[in-house]
């Protein structure tokens, strides 16, 4: 009677592997996505930016910034907050899907191979437990190589951090204070904005250099 019931349990457990594989290639497929429509994003900035820059007379580049151009900086920035603020969550929801399927999975393999080695099907235990230790192998390697819990706290942060500036600039606090007028404090606010955009930037590289040298240094092992 256990071999049928542990067969019975090896299928439902290929069926739920099965469902966390496609599950698991869905979320790459979006975070892929959400990375292209980063970069696309980037680039029009890049681009609307050299517009702009190129589209000013000899006489205009000395000058200061017109007014109109920093108001439409700083009411871009609403879009600004919102697209690291949806890229956090979904960062988060990522790294939880792959810590709880590493957590459950941990819990499982070790109860199956406790029930196995005191039972006569111990056979089918062991099967049911290496398939669940693989599982949580994949969800650690994913988890250690796009480093999801590390991008949504730093895509936080920078939401949060332009969010400050785009407030203190609004109410003239900090170092937006202290008698400056609306331009100097928009300029004062784009260079800052700048600043962490481009510090984000550095982050993500860095965190894409650590994901790249940790797959060569699975590759030189398994080799």
């Amino acid at each position: 009677m256990a071999q049928p019931s542990s067969q019975r349990l090896v299928t439902l457990l290929h069926a739920e592997i099965s469902h966390l594989e496609n599950e698991y290639e869905q979320k790459l497929a979006q975070a892929e996505a959400a990375l292209q429509a980063e970069q696309q994003e980037r680039d029009r900035v890049e681009n609307a930016y050299r517009e702009l820059y190129e589209s000013m007379t000899p006489d205009d580049e000395d000058s200061a910034t017109p007014i109109e151009a920093l108001r439409e900086y700083r009411t871009s920035l609403l879009d600004e907050i919102d697209h690291f603020t949806q890229k956090a969550n979904a960062s988060r929801r990522y790294s939880n899907i792959l810590q709880w399927t590493i957590m459950v999975g941990s819990v499982l393999a070790a109860a199956l191979t406790t029930a196995g080695a005191a039972s006569g099907s111990a056979q089918g235990a062991r099967v049911i437990a290496a398939i669940t230790s693989g599982v949580v192998s994949v969800a650690a390697s994913a988890a250690g190589f796009f480093k999801y819990r590390e991008r949504g706290f730093n895509e936080q942060m920078t939401a949060d951090a332009i969010e400050k500036h785009r407030q203190a600039a609004r109410l003239s606090l900090g170092e937006y204070a202290g008698g400056k007028n609306e331009e100097e404090r928009l300029r004062l606010l784009a260079t800052n904005v700048e600043i962490i955009k481009d510090e984000q930037r550095k982050r993500e590289l860095q965190l894409e250099q650590k994901s790249e040298e940790r797959g060569t240094a699975q590759s030189g092992a398994s080799t």
